[in-house]
């Protein structure tokens, strides 16, 4: 008996089960809708998804099928286009900036925004408009969700010039 899958494993297993969750949504949504060969259809291929499931945590001790099963059940699954990821971003840096403004209320000082400005006037002022995909700084900035300085700037959204 395995007592866990691997990270790579894991992944593919979760996209297999929210492949199951999707269909067995669309399946309830659906039924009273659908043509019959199209339901057959999608029964059939949530039944293959199901036992192939099955068949993945079977080698798995009963306490980390346990624990897998619980994680996959708690996946959502949605289709994003390009501008709903967008609106994601930007709720996301919205709250971000409000957590920050909360903090600087009461502690008086926003020490993530200091450092990061420290950083972007020593290094994104004499950027040499490297790729975004190969800058440390920009990654690091964005990984903390520190708003841009210039969105339009021709290099780099952190180049330009700041409040230091």
């Amino acid at each position: 008996m395995k007592d866990y899958l691997s990270s790579r494993e894991r992944e593919e297993f979760f996209k297999v089960y929210a492949a199951w969750q999707a269909t067995d949504g669309v399946i309830e949504r659906t039924a009273d809708k659908q043509r019959k060969e199209i339901l057959a259809d999608l029964k059939r291929g949530k039944s293959f998804l199901g036992r192939a499931i099955q068949t993945w945590v079977d080698p798995l001790d009963r306490k980390a099928r346990e624990t897998i099963l619980k994680r996959a059940r708690g996946l959502n699954v949605m289709v994003a286009s390009d501008l709903s990821l967008k609106r994601a971003q930007v709720e996301y840096l919205q709250h971000m900036k409000r957590v920050r403004e909360e903090a600087y209320a009461t502690d008086g000082k926003d020490y993530v925004c200091d450092l990061a400005e420290i950083t972007m006037s020593a290094m994104c002022r004499r950027c040499n408009g490297q790729p975004k995909a190969h800058c440390v700084v920009y990654e690091a900035l964005h990984a903390l969700s520190i708003e841009p300085w210039d969105v339009q700037h021709p290099h780099c959204e952190y180049a330009g010039s700041g409040n230091v």
